[in-house]
């Protein structure tokens, strides 16, 4: 598994989004969990780090479903040299106090790939932000 992580803030006060991109390097088709890529409204699960300027993780307040494993449907494959983009609001899920900034983010969420033999870490670089 080779996949390229990134991240971009979007403000659109009062909102404030985080653009992750996910890029297959790798010669074969990568498959991701749609709950690792989630490209309907809101979050599902944590799938974000954030910390603030002391270095504390900040508090998610987003929902916690009970997740059960995932079926073969419940895949996006990313063809090699290919990316998904989604876009998630971090504002309505994560305390972020004003007084705190700037925060450090990262996407960071366990891949369970679709024959449940291998688990990979997906986690994008820090990316830091203001309010």
């Amino acid at each position: 598994m080779r996949v390229e992580t990134s991240l971009k803030i979007i403000k659109q006060m009062p909102k404030l989004a985080v653009l992750v991109s996910i890029k297959n390097i790798d010669s074969k088709v990568f498959y991701i969990e749609k709950m690792n890529a989630p490209m309907g409204e809101g979050v599902s699960k944590r799938i974000f780090d954030i910390t603030d300027n002391a270095g504390a993780k900040v508090q998610y307040v987003g929902a916690r479903p009970k997740l059960a494993g995932s079926g073969v449907n419940d895949y996006i494959p990313i063809e090699p040299r290919s990316k998904v983009e989604f876009t998630r609001r971090i504002d309505d899920v994560f305390k972020l106090d004003q007084g705190k900034t700037p925060f450090k983010i990262r996407y960071s969420v366990i891949n369970v790939h679709r024959d449940e033999e291998r688990v990979d870490e997906i986690q994008s670089d820090w990316f830091s932000f203001d309010l």
